[in-house]
């Protein structure tokens, strides 16, 4: 858990301001799509598996609920995680990009007026 947390913080400290507010945003974003990705197909498949298995002979009693709720919520952060990743990584790429041999920023080029 203390290597998820230092890796949280050195992923916000890479991230500029600029981009902070885009970042959260996205993770936002992601957290609720992934959240409803894989809650909504655990409850497919299980909410189905438990009509079957009731049809059958045997009932098989399914904690259904919760294992939904903990699908959503490692969905939430799997989608998390990944948007971090990604601004993380960009950032890291922008960075080294925007550098050139000797370690100094290049200069922005000029853009030519029509």
């Amino acid at each position: 858990m203390k290597q998820y947390l230092l890796l949280f913080l050195l992923l916000s400290v890479a991230i500029p301001q600029a981009q902070a507010e885009d970042f959260w945003h996205d993770s936002v974003r992601a957290c609720v799509v992934g959240g409803g990705v894989v809650g909504a197909s655990s409850a497919l498949l299980l909410y189905s598996a438990a009509a079957a298995a009731t049809a059958g002979t045997s009932a098989a009693m399914l904690p259904a609920s919760t294992i939904v709720v903990g699908n959503t919520i490692f969905g939430c952060g799997l989608g998390t995680i990944g948007t971090m990743l990604v601004y993380g990584l960009g950032s890291v790429y922008h960075n080294m990009a925007s550098k050139d041999l000797t370690g100094q920023q290049k200069p922005a080029e000029p853009v030519a007026d029509k």
